[in-house]
């Protein structure tokens, strides 16, 4: 799919809603970014996200009330079966059962709960890498996507390729580890940095 000139008007009345298939074929030629930031990008619109406009952003805030938009990560999650994606299936390796019995071989008495998670990445939050949908079998930026996404993963734009151009928590985690006097802790080793509260 060639560039676009991305001034343009909004695509949404080019396109006869009366013919789906083509009306989809119009507007995702109007509407695509393949090509904008090279041949070679992984980032896509994320590229949008500079320095500036994080700081941009973060001026913005002006209340710090936080809310989740996380779904359920149970049995009772939002997939129904299509595509063969399940809900996620929790099963636990140690309870309290375990700790209480002496049966988990620790010392001094420890005892823990541990547990493991099957599913589909598609049954809870997540954030998808540019290899997720294709079109016409080709994957972002044009690429062919028998060569993006193989079943070792996305070998080219995986969400991996955007962890340095979105910020959160790991800034304070991050600043600890450089700079531990600035938040009144100690130094701690890459890896050993203070959790999040």
């Amino acid at each position: 799919m060639p560039a676009q000139d991305h001034d343009k008007p909004d695509a949404a009345g080019l396109v006869d809603r009366a013919q789906p298939e083509q009306a989809i074929t119009k507007t995702a030629a109007a509407c695509s970014n393949w090509g904008r930031w090279g041949s070679d990008d992984t980032h896509g619109t994320l590229n949008f996200l500079t320095d500036d406009k994080r700081t941009q952003g973060a001026r913005l805030i002006q209340r710090g009330a936080s809310f989740s938009l996380a779904q359920s990560f149970d049995m009772n999650g939002p997939q129904n079966g299509w595509r063969r994606r399940t809900n996620p299936v929790h099963t636990m390796l140690d309870t309290g059962v375990d700790a209480a019995r002496g049966n988990q071989g620790f010392p001094h008495g420890f005892g823990g709960a541990d547990d493991v998670v099957f599913m589909p990445l598609q049954c809870s939050t997540q954030w998808d890498g540019l290899g997720h949908i294709f079109d016409h079998g080709r994957a972002w930026n044009g690429r062919n996507a028998a060569d993006v996404v193989t079943s070792s993963g996305d070998q080219v734009t995986g969400i991996e390729t955007a962890a340095a151009l979105i910020a959160g928590r790991w800034r304070a985690a991050r600043r600890v580890r450089d700079h531990p006097r600035s938040l009144g802790g100690g130094y701690r080793r890459p890896g050993r940095g203070r959790r999040p509260r």
